[in-house]
């Protein structure tokens, strides 16, 4: 049984990411900024981390030096998560160290094979698998894939008051744009939030939310003044992202 560290702020996010290592036999543990990895790291020595690329006191790169730089982890395989999924951000995350990056909205039906690779490396089987793959955990895949629909309307409940918050500071930026008072703090927080929504409702099969959250994100990270025509912009894709929030997801027919 291998152990995971998942460094990711997004609690929806988390949630669904832990589910999946769990649920493949593995040790999960979670930290939420940057500067909590070193006692993680002597908490459980991890064989697998997976950073997030917009976390509260560090970007990703800047998270992967301190992990290759500590005593524990200098080896150990590093994966980016991130929305950002453009030919040109693999390459730059690559050259930056990481050994890999996954791209979210996480699919979860290949979630786990895609970190099947940096798993084997540990030597250690899932838990309840006996050497030749068999025993009570051997259908992980299948059963993986079966569950997923139900799981996600369950995590999307659980994670439904942080999403919710970050759909609240969206909405008070747009307010405050409407109003010709929003602070450059305040645009570039606004845009981080867009950007976690983003990949979350795609991650919830909330496509056409996910598209209107990365549309406030480029409206938000722009350099144009967010006034008149703008502002008015910014307030629509607002309140149709809260639309489809408050729809949210449908669970698949069995």
């Amino acid at each position: 049984m291998a152990c995971v560290l998942v460094v990711e702020d997004d609690p929806a996010s988390a949630e669904l990411v832990g589910y999946l290592i769990r649920g493949a036999g593995h040790r999960l543990s979670v930290c939420t900024r940057g500067s909590d990895m070193a006692g993680a790291l002597r908490t459980d020595p991890p064989d697998l981390i997976l950073v997030d690329q917009h976390l509260p006191d560090m970007d990703g790169v800047q998270a992967l030096t301190l992990l290759r730089s500590n005593p524990a982890t200098p080896d150990v395989p590093v994966v980016a998560l991130t929305a950002a999924a453009q030919p040109e951000d693999r390459a730059r995350l690559l050259a930056a160290g990481f050994d890999d990056y996954l791209a979210k909205p996480i699919e979860p039906t290949s979630f786990m094979r895609s970190l099947d690779p940096y798993l084997a490396r540990s030597g250690r089987r899932p838990e309840g698998l006996t050497a030749d793959g068999g025993g009570p955990g051997a259908p992980v895949r299948d059963a993986e894939s079966a569950a997923v629909p139900a799981y996600l309307i369950g995590v999307w409940w659980e994670s439904l008051e942080a999403i919710l918050s970050r759909l609240g500071r969206l909405k008070a930026a747009s307010t405050a744009a409407s109003e010709g008072r929003i602070s450059p703090p305040q645009r570039s927080e606004a845009e981080a939030e867009a950007h976690k929504l983003a990949g979350v409702l795609g991650t919830f099969g909330l496509g056409h939310g996910s598209h209107l959250a990365r549309d406030l994100e480029g409206l938000l990270g722009g350099v144009s003044p967010l006034e008149g025509e703008a502002a008015s912009h910014m307030r629509t894709l607002v309140e149709e992202l809260e639309a489809e929030i408050r729809r949210g997801p449908r669970a698949r027919a069995e």
